[in-house]
Parts: structure tokens; C-alpha cells; sequence
């Protein structure tokens, strides 16, 4: 159910065989139980749930038997993606430079594959894109003489090199990386896939970023549909990307009031989600502020105060839309 991208299903599936094996050892703590709870955090963080993730995490971590500094290492790797997935990327990166440390003294390049993968993404978040370029081709390169250049993980990589590329406004390349990586993809999954969707986020990025809006927004939506039959009403961080997305497009077209909407998805899902810190949620409310001081949409602002005010009305971005609308 996982490789087919059945997260929701498999989540289930995971949770049933927890209370099953629960029920027949007694104590949450048992040692039998590790292996449960980190599967459960895994399918937490595929559906989207960090914060549920995290906690099963703990619970593993409370239950292992194995305490060799391996261990460890894992049980660092996992908090990292979890802390990714929130949008804590410098945190999370912290972790992977240790992860990728302890697989590099150990030569392990197989594991050092995945923390390669991961200081990409981290880096390409917080903009260090040179890093994230040097990380992602080391990542590739030993894919590739590992595992063949049909490879599902290579795809991965390519996709990641793709969203480099284009924030670097290096497009020929962006694109050049996307399309290896959907050939890959179109292989191996189904046309409803987690992958499939990721790819359409990556060509409708790139779009955005070429000022291409109908291609942009044809990706872009395909995206959506997928995301939206796999997880249903359940806040998804990427679906809020995509909605991040599909403003930029509606707003490079001068449709405010849809871009507005657009955003405030976006926002709306992320808050869903617990990714209190995601730059993605920053960046959409200051879209909306700035289109607010070239067209009025009070309506809209009054929405984003009363979203932001469950993150407490002492936080930065409450406080910045009550100057907002208190200014106007």
C-alpha cells in the first residue's frame, strides 16, 4: 500500500497491527512494540502529520532495546524529516549533517544517499542553493552507480536538482531534470501517485518561476486533483505548496481576489497540519498584505487574522495583520 501511495490505507493497515500486538504485549513500552511505532511515525509523516509523527517517534525511541550509537543515528534521521516536514529546516539540518557524518566515517553510501537527499531539501528551503546543487549531484551520482538510472530514488533526485535549477533560473536544466524524472516515474507508479503529484509541483514551479502561467497552472491543478483524492479533507504541507503555487499564478495574471483565496488554502492546510514555522506560511500572508495595499480585500484579512489567531495572538504574524488592518 505504500509503494502504491495508499498512504491513507496503509496508515490503517499500520494502526490496526499497533493495537494488535498492543493488546497482546500489555505495556506501551514493550521492546516488541518499537518496530510498530516506527512504522506509525513513518505513515504519520506520509500523510502529512509531524507532530503525530514525532510523538510515535518518542514512543520508539522509549521501547528500543538497541542503544549502539546506529541506533541513535536513526531515530536522528527520522526526527530530522519529521522536523523538515514542519518546516524547521535548520534544525532538521543540523541532523543531517550528523547523520550524514556517521554514514560518511562508516561508508555506508547507500544511507548516505538518503542524507544527501535531505541536505538538498534542507538547503534549497533556506535558499543555500550552491549547497543544496552540490548535495543533490552527490545524492545522484551515487544512485546512479548504485542502483541504475532508471531507479525510482534517481527520479527523487532529479526532481530535487529540477527545483534547484529553477530557483537558480537555470530553466533549461530545471526542466531537462523534470522530464528525466517523470519518464522515470511514469514506469513504475500509477498515474495516482504521491510521485506523480510531486512532479506536477515541480513542472508547475518551474512554469511559475518562467512567468508560463497556463502551463503552470494546467501542472499545477493535476497536483491538486491527485492530492485530494489520496488524502481527502486531511491537511497535506505539499497540498499547501501547491495552493502557494496556484496564487502566484492567479496573482501573475492580476486575478488578486483568486490569489488571495489561493493563499489563504494554503495558510489554512499549513495551520492544518501543525507547520506553524513552514517559510511557506510566512510568505503567503505577506503575498496577502501586499495585495491588500494595492487592492483592498478586508474580507480576506479579517479570514487570515482569525486563522492566525490559533497560533496565538502574540505571535509575529497575528500581530503583523492586526497592524495591517488596523493601518487601513
Amino acid at each position: 500500500l505504500l509503494f502504491q501511495g495508499k498512504y491513507l490505507e496503509a496508515h490503517v493497515a499500520i494502526e490496526n497491527a499497533t493495537k494488535l500486538m498492543h493488546s497482546k504485549v500489555g505495556n506501551i513500552e514493550h521492546s516488541d512494540l518499537e518496530i510498530y511505532y516506527l512504522w506509525l511515525a513513518d505513515s504519520y509523516e506520509r500523510v502529512g502529520q509531524y507532530v503525530l509523527a514525532e510523538q510515535h517517534l518518542l514512543r520508539a525511541f522509549k521501547c528500543a532495546a538497541d542503544e549502539s550509537e546506529s541506533a541513535q543515528i536513526q531515530f536522528l534521521f527520522a526526527q530530522g524529516r519529521q522536523q523538515m516536514g514542519l518546516g524547521n529546516f535548520y534544525t532538521a539540518l543540523e541532523s543531517f549533517e550528523k547523520v550524514n557524518e556517521f554514514y560518511r566515517v562508516n561508508n555506508d553510501e547507500e544511507k548516505m544517499i538518503e542524507s544527501f537527499e535531505n541536505l538538498a531539501s534542507c538547503t534549497y528551503f533556506l535558499n543555500q542553493t550552491e549547497r543544496a546543487l552540490i548535495f543533490v549531484q552527490k545524492a545522484l551520482e551515487l544512485n546512479v552507480r548504485l542502483n541504475g538510472n532508471q531507479h525510482r530514488f534517481v527520479a527523487d533526485d532529479l526532481l530535487i536538482q529540477a527545483f534547484v535549477y529553477g530557483s537558480r533560473k537555470d530553466f533549461s536544466k530545471a526542466l531537462e531534470s523534470a522530464g528525466k524524472a517523470r519518464g522515470i516515474i511514469q514506469k513504475i507508479y500509477s498515474r495516482e501517485h504521491e510521485r506523480m503529484a510531486y512532479c506536477c509541483d515541480c513542472f508547475g514551479q518551474i512554469y511559475v518561476e518562467m512567468a508560463k502561467y497556463k502551463e503552470a497552472m494546467s501542472e499545477l491543478n493535476q497536483s491538486l486533483k491527485m492530492r485530494k483524492s489520496m488524502y481527502g479533507k486531511k491537511a497535506h504541507p505539499r497540498t499547501s505548496v501547491t495552493y502557494q503555487n496556484i496564487g502566484k499564478v492567479h496573482e501573475g495574471l492580476g486575478e488578486m481576489n483568486k490569489a488571495v483565496e489561493a493563499y489563504l488554502n494554503a495558510i489554512t492546510t499549513w495551520i492544518g497540519a501543525s507547520c506553524f514555522e513552514h517559510p511557506g506560511l510566512e510568505e503567503c500572508v505577506s503575498r496577502i498584505l501586499e495585495i491588500h495595499k494595492k487592492k483592498n480585500v478586508a474580507d480576506a484579512l479579517k479570514k487570515l487574522h482569525a486563522l492566525l489567531k490559533t497560533l496565538g495572538s502574540d505571535h509575529a504574524l497575528t500581530k503583523k495583520v492586526a497592524v495591517a488592518m488596523a493601518q487601513r
